[in-house]
């Protein structure tokens, strides 16, 4: 977890769910029986807050919602989503560092030769993560190839 992360869990989120629950702020107790709760159930890889990873912190936070606006399904149901996000706009970043100008067209034409898809969104979650990795695959040869002095300038030390 990001300082940042931490920030907006513990300094934002945390006393709105102690002010809809008639809890002081100042209970960690309470928030510790929340990542209990969700630790127990499976939700949860971790019991501190130090050692949650991205999805721990999503599933946490949707939670928080959860209790600070039982109502808003849908603000609950974004969180537990971002992974997909975070991976669409992975893809969408690593396919721009490989063909700037038409870097859409590109990643299409991937997800059509490997999935027979033509939206990041027909893609289920492994796939996802497989044009990530093909993407990021095809970013890195391109970098690695544009940092590779030409034969000219690697004989010509002046």
């Amino acid at each position: 977890m990001t300082q940042k992360q931490r920030f907006f869990l513990i300094l934002d989120l945390w006393p709105k769910v102690c002010a809809a629950q008639g809890w002081s702020p100042n209970d960690n107790s309470k928030r510790h029986e929340i990542y209990q709760e969700l630790h127990s159930g499976g939700s949860i890889s971790a019991l501190r807050s130090k050692d949650f990873t991205q999805d721990d912190i999503d599933v946490v936070i949707a939670r928080f919602k959860a209790i600070i606006n039982p109502n808003d399904i849908q603000g609950q149901l974004d969180q537990l989503n971002q992974k997909r996000k975070r991976l669409e706009h992975s893809c969408m970043n690593l396919a721009r560092a490989c063909a700037k100008h038409d870097w859409a067209a590109y990643m299409t034409t991937i997800m059509c030769s490997k999935f027979q898809a033509n939206a990041l969104e027909d893609l289920n979650e492994a796939q996802l993560t497989m044009l990530q990795h093909t993407l990021a695959g095809r970013a890195n040869a391109k970098r690695r190839k544009s940092a590779q002095p030409s034969i000219e300038t690697a004989n010509n030390p002046f």
